[in-house]
């Protein structure tokens, strides 16, 4: 884009977002050829371009002024993007992207706009979804976002938000939400040793759990025992049910000659089912051994809390959903705005001391 095109399009959307009112008096041309290092008759072309919008007016020896009136802010339609349309049944069964969807409708429609969700496949450069309906804004369900993805939104100058589980990293070019699990996995930590619990296995399917866990561990003396750590095959993200896995995981803990005094669960799914194959087969979660899960479930699931077993490292999935929306939200009124964290936390509950 040519400079003084730069330089009216950084204006007019100042004014748009009404962070110009009507009346305020605008750069002078001097003031904005130091800001971008350019001649004034760049300046008067990107000013010309304006005047001819309607949306500034000049008046000679006393400066430049916005013309326009920034009208009611407008309902926004926000699409919430998902980059994978081979695993679409991921958002109706798995309750984290469920919560963090519920967290966004929530926080947009409590703002008075709407939320769409968007499928698309930067892989194949299907954008079907985004030119049907192009949306305001754009928040991310996926961890991440692709460079495909980010040049075609980029290149309709569609603002766009992500939203990660994961170390912080995957979103450094953007302003991003980063759900933090490490606050909640010291809490777990510190808790267990704290009632008394001296050995500790794992159980699941993400290695990086299993490395923060270790970690936390080892800084306190401890670590997660080998022979009692079950890394178990990935389990699909749209399969519901995880009985297969909580299978696996009790033959497993069942073919032990002793077991540790806790496990920790990668997933609260996984564990959840593991505890109820326990109860039916006579054992008691939590009574040989504790357990500890992984994401908060059985609230997410809509299990009151006074009925809830497993004690879990939440996940703030929910958080997380609202304070995108918020951040979103906040960049397309023309505010800054940098990048946030939610925390998780420990939850103690029935199946530890």
């Amino acid at each position: 884009m040519l400079k003084y095109g730069t330089i009216e399009k950084e204006l007019r959307e100042s004014i748009l977002s009404g962070k110009f009112r009507k009346g305020d008096v605008l750069p002078s041309e001097s003031d904005l050829c130091k800001r971008y290092a350019v001649s004034h008759p760049t300046v008067r072309a990107a000013y010309q371009i304006l005047e001819e919008k309607g949306l500034i007016y000049r008046e000679k020896g006393r400066g430049t002024f916005v013309k326009f009136a920034k009208k009611k802010p407008a309902s926004l339609t926000i699409g919430l993007v998902f980059d994978r349309p081979n695993d679409l049944p991921f958002i109706g069964t798995n309750v984290h992207i469920h919560a963090r969807i519920e967290g966004m409708k929530q926080a947009l429609i409590a703002a008075g706009h709407r939320a769409t969700l968007l499928v698309v496949d930067s892989e194949r450069g299907d954008y079907r979804d985004l030119e049907r309906l192009p949306p305001d804004g754009v928040l991310d369900l996926g961890n991440t976002i692709s460079p495909a993805l980010k040049r075609a939104l980029s290149a309709e100058g569609i603002p766009f938000i992500g939203v990660s589980g994961e170390a912080v990293g995957r979103y450094d070019d953007i302003p991003y939400v980063l759900t933090d699990e490490a606050p909640g996995a010291e809490e777990a930590v510190a808790h267990c040793l704290a009632a008394g619990y001296e050995t500790f296995g794992y159980i699941g399917s993400y290695p990086e759990r299993f490395q923060r866990l270790d970690g936390i561990l080892a800084a306190r003396g401890k670590r997660l025992d080998p022979e009692h750590t079950f890394m178990l095959p990935p389990v699909p993200w749209y399969n519901a049910s995880h009985l297969k896995p909580a299978q696996l995981a009790l033959d497993f803990v069942r073919h032990r000659d002793r077991h540790p005094s806790l496990y920790f669960f990668a997933s609260d799914e996984v564990a959840f089912q593991f505890a109820a194959l326990l109860t039916a087969s006579g054992g008691e979660a939590g009574a040989a051994f504790g357990l500890v899960g992984f994401g908060n479930y059985e609230a997410k699931a809509g299990i009151p809390e006074a009925e809830c077993l497993l004690s879990t490292i939440h996940s703030p999935a929910f958080e997380g959903g609202v304070a995108a929306a918020e951040l979103l939200l906040e960049r397309l009124s023309g505010r800054e705005a940098g990048s946030r964290t939610v925390r998780s936390r420990f939850i103690k509950r029935k199946t530890t001391r």
